[in-house]
């Protein structure tokens, strides 16, 4: 059981311990954050501190811990140290920083100030005035009751961040404008860069060197602008040209080839002391005994897999396929954050190859090396109450580190998969992406186009739908919406069933699910089906629903499939943009990006699509083209 880190005022502290002291001479509040969730470890001025702290390990940790040592504490990079001892070390820091902020806000104190000590005395500023000194404070020696210290320090704290907080609202004003004549300045010289092109050319803006190159198959490190007018694209990690024609064949393959013998991320990530189980409504993990230690008990596993509250107005973000880097991107991002969603789920794929470096820039927002650049990175938005980031082909390219090493860091995950449930509702995210290769003998990846496999869950997915989730429960009669990446249906290209087939053998007979999925860069919705197709035909009915369209280029044509009996309810064909291939003289097509957002309350599902216009077209606003209320017929 991995435990939070300690921190005091949201500001980590050290782990080093020095040597323990027996009193802190002041009073001390730290908390810990615990599976049971926050405890505080209050410790009072003349109190022992290490009586103290043996108390809250003994009765805190030692219950709980169950994958380190006898009585241990994991720290935010999750490297085991004893909890007296990290605890102590903690109170010290805690009581050193409250000393020194006591002291240079001595002028203000009505009381005479402990330093080292629980009775040597400061000086005051003599300026004071007279009266703000209590008239037997300096004839007493004695120290100033705990509550009241402590409220005292606390109206200090608040004051002093107060004015921090006006300081940093300034500095975050004045990055604000100098970002923005940064901006200025790429847009500015790009534009100069690349005036007078042909419509099909493609401009090579090279900002850390503030130059211009003839670009062939980008193997330079510049930033590949598609026409005169797609300038303003030069302050973000990539063009949408990077992902057309050949300069996108020459880099994608180029990049596979340098990530593709590493060995897929093992073990396979999985929950370990929790049941990837979580409260629709509060964001809370549940164990199997649905709040207390984990259980393994047939009646606790039941209780958790039938948990989840009333839901009233949860809403949810979610967009497919959006991880390219592009200014497109970052548009989409930031209009589902204006949204204030509780929880935002990204369905998979981050370009080119989903290694750390795609993932520091294009999700969780760091800027582009070298820094002369002048760019910035994409951000994912984060849900106020949790974010999952969801594995797709793009992942496994990279064997999963990057998403496991870089995403998990910074959605704060523990595995590909997971369950959000409601009294009504239950949402369940599935990892199409692991499996999606096939292996050759050495362990690499065969990422070809005749290397794909059906995309089938891992067998721990398959045991923890039935053992855990017990989605092959006849009796629940909850709603459930699935989130995978890969689509077992589709009106334009060919399909994955893996998935589908396995859960033929787990959903009851007769279920109809809401199935949201990607890898299809484009949007549409189908018409309720049962799934028909290779041999294969499914006992389960399912809402398909292909939101790919979230940040990667998008292609507006029609259905090609056409000896299927076409389920098509809605579809996007718009043109946003062309874009020169300059390699074949001709420009290219690119469709709307836009994320989707579902409002839960209680029984009822209200799903919007939205997509997202750039630049001239009136950036960072969207336009809403689809909403529908989903119910369970």
């Amino acid at each position: 059981m991995h435990l939070g880190f300690l921190t005091l005022f949201g500001a980590v502290l050290a782990t080093a311990a020095p040597d323990p002291i027996e009193h802190l001479g002041l009073p001390v509040t730290i908390t810990a954050k615990t599976a049971e969730g926050t405890k505080p470890l209050a410790i009072k001025a003349n109190e022992s501190a290490i009586a103290a702290v043996e108390r809250f390990c003994n009765w805190n940790f030692m219950s709980v811990v169950a994958s380190a040592s006898q009585d241990a504490f994991s720290d935010q990079v999750g490297r085991p140290a004893p909890c007296r001892e990290v605890l102590l070390s903690l109170a010290q820091d805690a009581a050193r920083e409250k000393r020194h902020f006591l002291q240079t806000l001595a002028p203000k104190a009505p009381w005479p100030l402990v330093a080292n000590g629980p009775r040597r005395l400061l000086s005051l500023d003599d300026q004071l005035p007279v009266e703000a000194i209590p008239a037997d404070s300096c004839a007493d020696s004695s120290l100033p009751d705990d509550e009241q210290q402590e409220s005292a320090f606390l109206q200090l704290k608040e004051e002093a961040l107060d004015q921090d907080g006006r300081r940093r609202a300034h500095r975050r004003r004045r990055r604000r404008r100098r970002r923005a004549r940064e901006d200025s300045d790429v847009t500015e010289q790009c534009d100069a860069c690349c005036k007078g092109l042909k419509a099909y050319e493609v401009c090579g803006w090279c900002p850390e060197k503030r130059s211009c190159l003839k670009v062939h198959h980008d193997k330079s490190s510049c930033v590949v602008v598609t026409s005169e007018n797609q300038c303003w694209s030069a302050v973000c990690p990539a063009a949408m040209s990077k992902y057309v024609g050949k300069i996108a064949s020459h880099r994608k393959d180029a990049l596979k080839l340098s990530v593709a013998a590493t060995p897929l991320v093992q073990p396979y990530p999985t929950y370990q002391g929790s049941t990837g189980i979580f409260d629709l409504a509060s964001g809370q993990a549940t164990s199997a005994a649905g709040g207390g230690p984990v259980s393994g008990t047939a009646a606790a596993a039941a209780a958790a897999a039938a948990g989840g509250g009333p839901v009233s107005g949860k809403l949810l973000g979610l967009a497919g396929d959006w991880g390219s880097g592009t200014c497109e991107s970052s548009t989409v991002a930031k209009l589902m954050a204006r949204e204030k969603p509780d929880l935002t789920f990204h369905l998979g794929d981050v370009y080119f190859v989903g290694d750390a470096e795609d993932f520091q820039n294009n999700v969780m927002g760091q800027k582009p090396a070298p820094e002369s650049r002048h760019q910035m990175g994409v951000t994912w938005p984060m849900g106020k109450q949790s974010t999952f980031l969801m594995a797709g082909n793009h992942e496994a390219i990279d064997g999963m580190k990057g998403l496991v090493y870089q995403g998990y860091q910074y959605s704060g995950q523990k595995a590909n998969y997971g369950a959000w449930q409601s009294d009504h509702w239950r949402f369940i995210a599935l990892d199409t992406g692991y499996l999606c290769f096939k292996l050759n003998q050495n362990g690499s990846r065969d990422i070809g186009k005749g290397g794909e496999t059906d995309a089938p869950q891992p067998k721990e997915v398959v045991d923890w739908l039935m053992n855990t989730v017990k989605l092959n429960n006849p009796n629940d009669k909850r709603g459930i919406v699935l989130l995978t990446h890969h689509m077992p249906y589709s009106d334009f290209e060919h399909v994955y069933l893996g998935t589908a087939m396995q859960l033929q053998n787990i959903l009851p007979k007769s279920r109809t699910v809401v199935w949201f999925f990607g890898h299809e860069h484009r949007f549409a919705l189908y018409d309720k089906l049962k799934l028909n197709e290779h041999h294969f035909k499914s006992d389960y009915a399912i809402y398909p629903r292909l939101v790919g369209n979230g940040g990667y280029r998008i292609t507006p044509k029609s259905p090609t499939h056409h000896k299927r009996h076409l389920k098509l309810k809605a579809y996007d064909k718009r043109l946003y943009q062309e874009v020169p291939d300059d390699d074949k003289h001709k420009m290219v097509k690119l469709g709307f990006n836009g994320y989707f957002k579902i409002l839960v309350d209680g029984p009822d599902l209200l799903v919007n699509y939205i997509s997202a216009r750039c630049k001239a077209q009136a950036n960072e606003s969207g336009v809403v083209y689809n909403s529908e209320n989903t119910d369970m017929d």
